[in-house]
């Protein structure tokens, strides 16, 4: 949790709270964040599935800190011409998931121009 604070500064941030609480992703994406002194924005079950929902959600929000598994995130993965979307107020993105295909990872890059994207465990950009 100390390695979590010093890389990512969690006291001063506001993190998005895209995993299922019994997840071990929502270890940094929601417990350390709290731990830590930061904010968390927690989804419902249909902003985190629909591209759209989630978007509108974004777009309303202080988030600076994504955390997302492509895999159970797919409104992160929505072309652009259906719901179009920058965030510049993201600092960082930490994807998990098994492959990022080039489309997906250059609508994230668009989609957080400024943030750190940052492939964690068996993420393969290819």
């Amino acid at each position: 949790m100390l390695q979590a604070q010093t890389v990512f500064g969690l006291s001063e941030r506001t993190a998005l709270g895209l995993a299922p609480p019994g997840d071990e992703a929502s270890l940094l994406e929601t417990w350390y964040v709290l731990a830590n002194g930061g904010t968390v924005d927690l989804l419902s079950e249909s902003e985190a599935i629909c591209p759209r929902l989630l978007r509108e959600h974004l777009r309303e929000s202080n988030v600076d800190l994504v955390q997302a598994d492509l895999g159970t995130a797919p409104g992160l993965q929505a072309p652009p011409e259906e719901c179009a979307l920058t965030l510049p107020q993201v600092r960082d993105v930490i994807l998990r998931g098994s492959k990022i295909g080039p489309n997906v990872f250059k609508l994230l890059s668009d989609t957080f121009p400024n943030a750190d994207l940052r492939p964690m465990n068996l993420v393969k950009i290819s």
